[in-house]
């Protein structure tokens, strides 16, 4: 009786275990279609403008897409939303079918207005200064943010 008692305790502790290694894992969960992690951020934009209109206003706005789908805006607006894996699993394939990830994306500055792109995608990172591939940015941008 003894060893059942022991035996029984044990296997509730190793379930318990189980599950929390579960719930663990589904915070840092893939997407099977895309192979991201759901909390990594798969495309990121800084972006700055001037003369700021009015004193105080925020002349500047930060946009990351993570691979849950999760959408966060913070400056001059400031949102954060879901928009789903089958977004992400659309920028994930533009990215890929634009061959940004392989471009020479080296531009002039322009002195009124800056950006810096970050993409994560198939383990590596690039960073982009604008106007450096102005075209296949837009055509990544559009697909999750309204224009």
């Amino acid at each position: 009786m003894k060893y059942l008692t022991g035996l029984a305790l044990l296997l509730i502790v190793a379930g318990a275990l189980f599950a929390y290694n579960n719930y663990q894992n589904k915070k840092i969960s893939y997407d099977k279609n895309t192979m991201l992690l759901s909390e990594q951020i798969i495309f990121e934009k800084d972006e700055w403008w001037g003369p700021c209109p009015l004193q105080g206003e925020p002349c500047e706005q930060r946009t990351k897409l993570y691979g849950s789908g999760r959408l966060v805006l913070e400056g001059n607006e400031n949102k954060d939303s879901y928009l789903g894996g089958s977004v992400t699993g659309r920028v994930v394939e533009q990215i890929r079918l634009s061959g940004i990830m392989d471009k020479n994306c080296q531009a002039p500055l322009v002195l009124d207005y800056g950006a810096t792109f970050k993409i994560v995608l198939d383990g590596r990172e690039k960073e982009i200064r604008f106007p450096g591939c102005e075209k296949e940015l837009k055509s990544i941008e559009d697909l999750f943010l309204e224009n």
